[in-house]
């Protein structure tokens, strides 16, 4: 079998740290020096290393993230480049995994790697997730998947994954859908999730205005804060907003007239919910009730977590933005199919 040819790009993260002399972490660690850790795949090899950034994920803002999705995209078109493994930290790779999955239209797979360990940990887990990247890659079970993320024994759907702890090993999830690929007793891999079409989802880097628009993130509070719903709205782009909410997508009354308030003024509300499976959905009615909410003209946002919500908008605008709705209610039926 012909071993497929893997570029590596680094971003920093846990999986590229060392310990400052205490026990916190810092990234230290090149992406070639990762590379010569990773013991030997069959499958496919690395041929090539990109050093996009040595940093630790909470740092990265929404306009690295469109830099480094841009990347991917772009050294995707490379032929010599059979796959694409990119490392990150594992407190927004959901995120970037997911903007890059928003993008990228190719059919090469995409996998972001994290790990939980640093690379000086007497036990790092960062050389065999890679190495398990490296197999899954090899494996052709990958193909035309879209970006995924693995931090454990397991390929995520970017679309459907986030993280669950922040110290286990096996650090992230996607509730609800499940892995997208996992490697059986035998080591052999085999698709495992239901494989959502992508079809007039990604959106070609070069349709995306240079900078991503902000698009604020409020969260349901028992007393929530008069007049944050739309001081939020008016400091971000002042077009969308995302409004988490609890249960199936419920809130404070007191919130929620200003919703319909946004609403009625012509902005996108979306609404997410804190809870990690069964997403958005109009089952009450009442001051606060989701159902209410709706026929104010709100959106429910489905499963999407309150961040890729925001992230999703955020790319729809920066591709156009007229039919805001109608291109966000459709993007939710390539994303969330099940939810609806």
């Amino acid at each position: 079998m012909t071993s497929r040819r893997v570029l590596l790009i680094g971003s920093g993260g846990t999986i590229a740290s060392t310990r400052d002399g205490g026990s916190a972490s810092v990234a230290t660690v090149t992406a070639e020096d990762l590379m010569a850790r990773i013991p030997p795949v069959d499958g496919a090899r690395i041929t090539r290393v990109n050093e996009w950034a040595r940093i630790n994920s909470w740092a990265l803002v929404q306009d690295d993230m469109l830099a480094l999705a841009r990347l991917v995209c772009a050294e995707a078109a490379d032929p010599e480049v059979d796959g694409i493994v990119v490392t990150h930290g594992t407190d927004t790779i959901e995120r970037s995994a997911f903007l890059a999955d928003l993008l990228y239209t190719g059919k090469k797979p995409v996998v972001f790697v994290g790990a939980m360990r640093p690379a000086d940990d007497p036990e790092p887990d960062g050389p065999g997730n890679l190495a398990r990247t490296l197999d899954a890659i090899g494996s052709g079970m990958l193909d035309d998947l879209g970006v995924g993320v693995l931090v454990g024994a397991d390929v995520h759907a970017a679309r459907a994954v986030t993280k669950v702890d922040s110290r286990a090993e096996q650090a992230v999830a996607s509730p609800g859908l499940g892995p997208l690929a996992v490697r059986d007793a035998a080591g052999e891999w085999r698709r495992a999730a239901v494989v959502l079409d992508r079809v007039g989802l990604p959106i070609p880097p070069a349709d995306l205005a240079p900078s991503l628009p902000v698009v604020p993130i409020v969260v349901s509070q028992p007393a929530p804060l008069a007049g944050m719903l739309p001081w939020a709205l008016q400091a971000g782009d002042g077009r969308a907003i995302v409004v988490e909410g609890m249960g199936a997508g419920n809130l404070a009354p007191a919130l929620a007239d200003e919703i319909k308030t946004a609403a009625a003024s012509g902005a996108l509300v979306a609404i997410s919910t804190c809870t990690l499976t069964s997403g958005v959905h109009p089952s009450y009615r009442g001051p606060g009730g989701n159902a209410e909410l709706v026929e104010a003209g709100a959106i429910g946002a489905r499963t999407l977590t309150s961040a890729k919500t925001s992230l999703l908008l955020a790319t729809l605008l920066a591709a156009d933005s007229d039919d805001l709705a109608e291109r966000f209610t459709a993007a939710l039926d390539v994303l969330s199919p099940a939810a609806g």
